[in-house]
């Protein structure tokens, strides 16, 4: 018996040893691996540090350049000239060379980077129009450095300087807010109803949806019809729409048993700048406020850029003065021949196609008064075409003191309108002239000629295919530095450019009138999801091309745009 304990202590004592060997490799192989892996994943966490950092670079290097860029504009409110900009450009893009000392460097809580400008900018341009830029594809090297002692380059160009063209003609729909202050609904877009709206939104205080249409008939009428509808253009994915203030739904404004109210509620809502009432429902997501053909159509975005102001009043001053200049006075464009009566003539009107062209030295014409584009209400519809040189496809560009008024007209035009008053758009259609002798449609649209207004009071379109079914056509651009008030309930419009202003307000129903003919004041009865909306708003996607063929003058500059990645901006 003490010979088998014996032996079985031996064995168990070598058992024993055998596994306290055993877990003395298998903890050593364990903290070893752990110690590899940790060191591995500190390094790969360095390594994304470093990345990071080195993204991070690119961005903040681009804004530090452009607030520098942007201290030379202090103190100089009339903006600087072309050449000067590009100089300054220059001079700013060749301190921050790789090739010279004077790199961007910062540091965080993770590490630091470095960032310097590879090789020389170069000058970028919107499509294929030959136009004075001031806007540079800028190639940014950064280098992120982590505490760790890993480093991660990475290149990324953007586009530094300003557009030679108005940042509105972006846009199919923009508000700036000129005046500044933030009171009568400054810088709002109010979409009351079912707008059908294609092309990307800018607005630089609230954007305010309801799903009401609006018109005024004695009393204010509000009638449901539908979010206003909003989709891209061309092949792009989304709807992009920058917003500087809150997003609201505005509620049924009326009374339960009624479809009206008194007209200075509607006045009260659109000029108000504060929406804390119950009468409004603040959302902070953009699909709440519109339809869309797919999910995800529409996206918020948070970049703005300047203003890149015109000035309408220096232009005009500017240009009339011009040897080059035809001078005009009250200019009425129409179509008026002598009529006979028996023995009696007489000046009448009459609906035979005419064609204005300007053809003299850079077709500028300065109107002093009024430009009246069309004939009087009670006479035919006018058939006019407005063009500068016929020959050479030149533009036509007019300064006018005072009012313009486009009426009762079929309108071809290629015109750029200056104005210091008002504009009036009535019983009119107006489409571009056709500058190519290509059959090819999408090459027609490139080369088509359109009609561009800038101006300093209210624009207002209005009375267009009253209580008709099919939509007039506008092909242009509208701004003013004041307000925009649109209607599709009575009116039937299709407006192919872009609208801009201080403040905008468009009213539409989806309805259809039998007959085409009012029957009474409530247009409840007419108004259905199934029929179209009789405002629509189409982005123009070549009117930037427009705009530059007119041959717009040198720009001015009054600060750089805000950095873009040059892959997001192409």
């Amino acid at each position: 018996m003490n010979k088998y304990i014996k032996e079985n202590n031996g064995f168990g004592f070598f058992l024993t040893f055998l596994i306290l060997a055993l877990g003395i490799i298998i903890s050593t192989t364990l903290l070893m691996t752990v110690m590899t892996d940790s060191k591995a994943t500190s390094k790969n966490l360095g390594k994304t540090q470093a990345k990071d950092l080195a993204i991070k670079g690119v961005e903040s290097a681009a804004y530090s350049l452009n607030e520098e860029i942007s201290k030379n504009f202090k103190n100089k409110k009339a903006g600087i000239s072309y050449d000067e900009y590009i100089k300054l450009l220059n001079e700013e893009f060749k301190k921050r060379l790789c090739t010279t000392n004077e790199h961007f460097q910062s540091a965080s809580e993770t590490g630091t980077f470095e960032v310097c400008i590879d090789g020389e900018p170069e000058l970028y341009k919107y499509g294929e129009i030959d136009y004075k830029s001031a806007t540079y594809k800028v190639k940014f090297k950064s280098t992120g450095i982590s505490k760790s002692g890993e480093t991660e380059t990475t290149y990324k160009t953007m586009l530094i300087g300003s557009e030679g063209f108005p940042e509105a003609l972006r846009f199919a729909l923009s508000t700036y807010n000129f005046n500044n202050t933030k009171r009568n609904g400054n810088g709002n877009l109010y979409l009351h109803g079912s707008t059908d709206i294609q092309g990307d939104i800018k607005v630089d205080q609230d954007l305010i949806v309801s799903s009401f249409g609006s018109y005024l008939m004695g009393q204010r009428y509000w009638i449901e019809t539908g979010l206003p509808m909003i989709s891209p253009i061309g092949n792009n994915d989304f709807s992009k729409i920058t917003v500087g203030g809150n997003l609201y739904r505005y509620k049924n404004p009326t009374p339960l048993r009624y479809n009206y109210t008194g007209n200075e509620v509607y006045l009260n809502h659109i000029s108000q700048s504060y929406f804390n009432s119950r009468d409004y429902i603040e959302t902070k997501n953009i699909e709440d406020l519109f339809r869309t053909k797919k999910k995800g159509q529409v996206l918020r975005v948070t970049r703005e850029g300047t203003r890149n102001a015109i000035d309408i009043g220096q232009q005009i001053q500017i240009n009339q003065i011009l040897p080059s200049t035809l001078k005009e006075y009250n200019l009425h464009l129409n179509q008026i021949q002598t009529c006979r009566d028996g023995r009696s003539s007489y000046k009448c009107y009459t609906s035979q196609p005419k064609t204005y062209s300007f053809n003299h030295d850079e077709s500028r014409v300065f109107v002093k008064g009024q430009l009246y584009i069309g004939h009087p209400n009670n006479a035919p519809k006018a058939q006019l075409t407005v063009q500068g040189n016929s020959n050479t496809g030149l533009g036509v560009t007019f300064y006018v003191e005072g009012d313009v008024i486009i009426n009762n007209v079929n309108l071809t035009s290629n015109m750029l309108i200056y104005t210091t008053g008002k504009v009036t758009i009535r019983e009119s259609t107006i489409k571009g002239v056709n500058l190519s002798s290509s059959p090819d449609s999408e090459i027609q649209k490139l080369e088509s000629g359109t009609l561009i207004i800038f101006a300093k009071q209210n624009i207002d379109i209005a009375n267009n295919s009253l209580y008709s079914n099919t939509p007039s056509q506008i092909k242009g651009f509208f701004l003013t530095e004041e307000n925009i008030e649109m209607y599709g309930a009575g009116s039937n419009i299709e407006l192919n450019g872009g609208i801009s202003a201080n403040r905008i307000v468009l009213n539409t129903l989806s309805a259809r009138f039998p007959n085409e003919n009012k029957a009474d004041n409530d247009y409840t009865s007419y108004v259905s999801s199934n029929n179209e909306p009789r405002l629509k708003v189409h982005y123009d996607p070549y009117l930037i091309e427009s705009y530059l063929k007119l041959y717009p003058p040198e720009p001015v500059f009054y600060g750089p745009d805000v950095p873009i990645e040059y892959e997001i901006a192409s």
